[in-house]
């Protein structure tokens, strides 16, 4: 899933018993503090990951503020890896 910026960006999502017990945000480019200047979208990640856990919807997974291109990243790319499993 592209965002606004041009990152690629896809989750990785673990459902055991019917439930998402983990939730992970990746993009293509390796983005770190050394080379990313938007550190409160680097710090989003876990937030969002977390929220996906507790809420067990994409949909439901508040935006964390001033990361907002991260947080519709992640809802996008939880969503497309659900789905995906769901028609598997």
């Amino acid at each position: 899933v592209p965002d606004e910026r041009g990152a690629i960006g896809y989750a990785v999502i673990t459902v055991a018993g019917g439930t998402i017990s983990d939730a992970k945000l990746y993009v293509l480019q390796l983005k770190t503090s050394d080379n990313y200047q938007y550190q409160t979208s680097l710090d989003a990640w876990q937030t969002l990951e977390e929220d996906l856990m507790t809420k067990q919807d994409p949909a439901k997974v508040d935006a964390v503020a001033q990361a907002t291109g991260t947080s519709t990243l992640f809802k996008e790319a939880a969503a497309d890896a659900l789905a995906k499993a769901a028609n598997k």
